[in-house]
């Protein structure tokens, strides 16, 4: 919705020259323009009020006033304000929910601005289409309607319009088109260096290390993720950046590079824990659960277990705290010389395994550990 918010915004601030035509005619024109605005206004006010039937009326009778006028004198500036308020009542049907009479109108703006030369114009039709489309499920068609907006963006300078959409494409294509969204996010990462909008530049560096870190473009990924770290610089991003850090963490603890590893999560635990909200306890759970496995492997027996156990006592969902639970039995048993509760965990985790039947070989793998071990 914001984006939406966004382009319209620009897309009225590209024509903000409507407040005093450049051609200005005889005095009735210029009271006609005049009235024409005033319509519209008047409808955009109750549209910010949820007020969409009255918002409709005052934006139609815009519409009919400019089309009147138009059929006697054909002029330009009444033609803009024409389409200008055809956009708004597009806008409003949108808001209000009518989504399939917002893309009609839409498309009568996309015409009519062709016609007139209106790139500003069209390239906030085209966003716009696109988030409709993208709000259906019809991804294919978004992407080819942003694609036809960002050359627009580009031929009219319009950074802003440019970075949203490349934010946009990047998303709708990094599942199924990852070369695709790769080459977004390296625009938008060169677009982006030349605003100061922090968290876009992180958002998108962020989403780009993940692309490439599925690709298996370690490397790469790494150095994205630390470009991104390197923006962080107050507390409105350290979320983001406790997040940031636990994808390090990962890539060194699969590349078997412990001490890094241990670092990164380190890291991305001290800052989870200075941070208050319960929607972060699982992600404290998950660093709690790698950074114990880290210790594990790096031989600090007692400390692993201790992280394990903070993790169990923060988690909630059953498949969680069955891996965990394996985990701290596997340990108890080979290193903390502790049959009896490392078996306690093991058939804990084997019960709660089988009662959400979500992996038939996770249960399947502890039977077996409990087998070699009874």
């Amino acid at each position: 919705m914001i984006d939406r918010l966004i382009s319209w915004l620009r897309f009225s601030q590209g024509h903000s020259q409507l407040a005093s035509p450049p051609c200005a005619a005889e005095g009735h024109d210029t009271a006609t323009h005049e009235r024409i605005r005033s319509l519209t206004r008047q409808g955009v006010d109750y549209r910010r009020q949820a007020q969409f039937s009255i918002a409709r009326a005052y934006i139609g009778q815009a519409i009919e006033l400019a089309e009147s006028h138009l059929e006697q004198s054909g002029n330009i500036d009444v033609a803009i304000l024409r389409v200008r308020a055809l956009h708004e009542l597009a806008f409003t049907e949108e808001l209000a929910g009518c989504r399939d009479l917002a893309t009609q109108l839409y498309r009568q703006c996309l015409n009519i601005q062709t016609r007139l030369g209106d790139d500003i114009g069209r390239s906030a039709t085209l966003y716009q289409l696109a988030h409709l489309a993208a709000e259906n499920h019809d991804v294919e068609a978004a992407i080819a309607l942003y694609q036809q907006a960002l050359p627009l963006q580009e031929a009219t300078n319009d950074v802003a319009g440019q970075t949203a959409t490349l934010h946009q494409l990047a998303y709708l294509t990094k599942e199924t088109y990852p070369s695709k969204a790769i080459t977004y996010f390296e625009r938008l990462r060169q677009l982006d260096q030349q605003g100061d909008d922090l968290e876009s530049r992180i958002a998108a560096l962020h989403q780009m290390g993940q692309v490439l870190e599925r690709q298996g473009a370690l490397d790469r990924a790494l150095r994205i993720y630390r470009e991104s770290l390197q923006l962080h610089q107050t507390d409105d991003t350290a979320n983001a950046k406790a997040i940031t850090l636990t994808q390090v963490g990962d890539i060194e603890r699969r590349r078997k590079n412990l001490r890094l590893a241990e670092s990164a999560y380190e890291a991305a635990l001290s800052i989870l824990n200075r941070l208050e909200g319960d929607d972060l306890h699982e992600q404290r759970t998950v660093v709690l659960h790698y950074l114990a496995e880290v210790k594990a492997r790096l031989g600090e027996t007692a400390v692993a277990m201790a992280y394990y156990k903070e993790a169990l006592s923060l988690r909630s969902d059953r498949y969680g705290r069955a891996t965990t639970m394996v985990a701290l039995g596997q340990l108890l048993i080979e290193r903390g010389g502790d049959l009896e509760g490392g078996l306690s965990y093991l058939k804990q985790a084997l019960t709660l395994l089988e009662e959400t039947g979500a992996n038939p070989a996770d249960a399947d793998y502890v039977r077996q550990l409990l087998g070699s071990v009874v």
